[in-house]
């Protein structure tokens, strides 16, 4: 039997390619190695899997019999041709073994708790970076987030096709057909997001973390004078026009440590530490906006000026604290 090809298996093909191609460029890369081979390989493995739909829209099975269940993984794979053969046969009579079953469940289930517990991870480093650092554009993940938001769907589809034939109700026939091609589009969304993504140095992350134990040990009154020296501090020196300001940097200047620091941020004024400087960055550019000595400057340059690290924070920022975007505010009030 000849491979039958039409434009569907085709397109997928040419995904697996690009997944393939893909994933030597993310390996031969030199910076951030370990990271990019990891991404390699899983974009390798999704490569494999949409290569092998779309051999099967092609009925290969008699013409390359060893290449089936190319996914399912060992010991199968390493089966020969013929009992590959048998075993397709006696599945198409009598359906697919008790085994076969629960191990795709397993993997179906372990998937969708691996992107869960993923996604949970990185809303807490969201949290976590933001008690610590003034900017975190660079650092926030979001690129991964988006990657891992992408692979969570796929696999909730997979989920949500498996679970409708039990509960009396199918989609499709073959699941395969919608999720390959989802799968193949999603290579090149990660492969667009990954190579433009520049390298997290280990240095640039360096958290401070509040265990409870050592919030027990800050009196009230403690934390009152802390809170004052730290207004005070900031009205005065306005630290917070240096961009890069950490936790860690401004606990040093206030001969204050960091994790104490940090908790009369949290709790005493209810914000995380990104939140506390940007909000004296946002009023600092309120009070540039409207004086005359400033109206030389773009509220850009404004922006830079007063700490922020680019347009789209700015904006995000002042809208946040605001209520509204900087053009707006300084249109209002000079109205």
């Amino acid at each position: 039997m000849q491979l039958s090809f039409n434009i569907f298996s085709m397109t997928l093909l040419l995904g697996a390619a690009q997944g393939f191609f893909l994933a030597l460029l993310l390996f031969e890369r030199k910076r951030n190695q370990t990271a990019n081979r990891m991404l390699a390989f899983l974009v390798s493995f999704y490569s494999v899997y949409i290569t092998d739909v779309a051999f099967q829209m092609m009925n290969y099975q008699q013409s390359f019999p060893h290449l089936i269940g190319v996914t399912t993984g060992l010991p199968f794979h390493l089966s020969s041709a013929p009992e590959k053969l048998q075993f397709m046969q006696n599945m198409a009579e009598a359906g697919e073994p008790f085994a076969l079953i629960c191990f795709e469940w397993a993997m179906i289930l372990q998937g969708n708790i691996y992107m869960i517990l993923s996604l949970l991870l990185l809303r807490k480093h969201s949290k976590t970076i933001k008690n610590s650092f003034s900017s975190i554009d660079k650092i926030n993940l979001s690129w991964l987030r988006n990657i891992t938001i992408g692979t969570a769907c796929i696999w909730l589809a997979v989920l949500i096709l498996n679970i409708l034939p039990v509960i009396g109700h199918t989609l499709t026939e073959n699941a395969d057909k919608f999720i390959a091609p989802a799968t193949s589009f999603f290579i090149y969304v990660m492969g667009y997001l990954s190579l433009r993504q520049r390298e997290v140095l280990s240095g640039e992350v360096n958290l401070t973390h509040v265990p409870k134990s050592q919030k027990s040990g800050l009196s009230s009154e403690q934390a009152e004078n802390y809170l004052h020296r730290l207004r005070q501090f900031m009205e005065r020196k306005k630290i917070y026009a240096k961009n890069d300001l950490t936790l860690n940097e401004l606990a040093e200047h206030l001969a204050i440590p960091a994790h104490h620091l940090s908790q009369i941020i949290n709790d005493r004024l209810q914000q995380n530490f990104y939140d506390f400087v940007n909000n004296y960055r946002v009023e600092e550019a309120k009070k540039r906006l409207l004086d005359p000595a400033y109206q030389y400057l773009t509220i850009l340059a404004i922006a830079y000026e007063v700490g922020f690290s680019s347009k789209s924070v700015f904006n995000a920022a002042f809208k946040k604290h605001a209520n509204m975007t900087p053009s707006q505010f300084k249109k209002k009030v000079t109205e």
